[in-house]
Parts: C-alpha cells; sequence; structure tokens
C-alpha cells in the first residue's frame, strides 16, 4: 500500500504545481483571459480527483497493466493541460 499511497502524493503534487502555475499566470498577467484559464483550472482539479479515484479502484490481477496504462494517460494529460498553460502565459 506505500506505493498507492506514494502514486497518490505524486498526483496531488503535480496538480497542486499546475495550479499554482495557473495562478501565478493569473497574478503576474492581467489581460489573461480570465474564462480560458478557469476552465484550465476546472480540467486540473477534474483530473486530480479522477485519477485519485482511479489509483483507488485497482483491478485484481491485473495491477501492472493498470498502472502502466494510468502512467502513460497521465502523462499525456497533464502534457495537455501545461501545454494549454503555456498558450496563456
Amino acid at each position: 500500500m506505500a506505493n498507492r499511497r506514494n502514486l497518490k502524493k505524486d498526483i496531488r503534487n503535480i496538480c497542486d504545481l499546475l495550479l499554482d502555475e495557473c495562478i501565478a499566470v493569473m497574478l503576474i498577467r492581467k489581460e489573461v483571459d480570465e474564462a480560458a484559464l478557469d476552465a484550465v483550472m476546472t480540467r486540473i482539479l477534474n483530473v486530480k480527483h479522477d485519477y485519485l479515484c482511479r489509483v483507488s479502484h485497482t483491478e485484481p490481477g491485473q495491477a501492472r497493466a493498470f498502472y502502466r496504462q494510468l502512467h502513460t494517460s497521465l502523462t499525456a494529460e497533464i502534457s495537455a493541460i501545461a501545454a494549454d498553460l503555456q498558450k496563456l502565459a
């Protein structure tokens, strides 16, 4: 269970860093589109909730494949969010 706990901490930390970056963009750039920034922040929170729930409910007997797929999809999702955030900044 320690690995699952560490994975949840990593997901929380990554999402919190992305939210911090959104707040920094909002404070530094006054002319940023607030609706688009709010959409990105909502997307980050949804990703955080979704992946934390997915980690909590692992399919028995298929753990290795499940975590590989989870890692791949999480990386793609985080990269897409970071690209959207970079467009706003």
